[in-house]
């Protein structure tokens, strides 16, 4: 399931039954999906943890999914999809990692927020919470041109928000 996660969206491209049917491009409505991600979906649907229970979510909560994509955060309001398993319940982690794997599929500019969610849930606040950095203090009273200031950034983290 993690390995869902830690691939790149180009090969999330599962093994398992056979193909449980295809899914229209244009199931949320004309040019909300790319072609790209509706294979993802159907692929999707191929792994264990999703199966046929994601297909039926998605036509059974189509208001849900269409307000999902069009919501500005959307990791906060992912329509649940069921354990397809009959009579299983997904616990709370399953349900969050399901959702990640989603959000990463259908809406990737919000995966970020999504796994900051889920590591919050997870491990607790305090784990993501290391402290306001006060630039214009640093620049001001710890750099001068005798000794410049380096940023350092992770790749995919945009941190030019805390520049400005």
């Amino acid at each position: 399931m993690f390995d869902l996660l830690l691939k790149s969206t180009d090969a999330i491209i599962i093994g398992g039954a056979a193909d449980i049917g295809k899914i229209d491009e244009n199931i949320f409505g004309e040019g909300k999906m790319t072609k790209t991600q509706a294979k993802r979906l159907e692929d999707l649907t191929l792994n264990k943890i999703f199966g046929q229970a994601l297909v039926e979510s998605l036509e059974k909560k189509r208001d849900d999914w269409v307000a999902m994509m069009d919501h500005p955060n959307a990791e906060v309001c992912v329509p649940e999809v069921p354990n397809p398993e009959y009579g299983k319940q997904d616990g709370p982690v399953i349900k969050d990692i399901k959702k990640m794997i989603i959000i990463k599929v259908l809406r990737p500019d919000r995966f970020i927020a999504a796994v900051k969610n889920f590591v919050s849930r997870v491990l607790g606040e305090k784990t993501l919470n290391t402290g306001d950095l006060d630039l214009m203090k640093i620049v001001e009273k710890e750099s001068s041109a005798k000794s410049p200031l380096l940023l350092v950034s992770a790749p995919g983290f945009d941190a030019s928000y805390k520049v400005d």
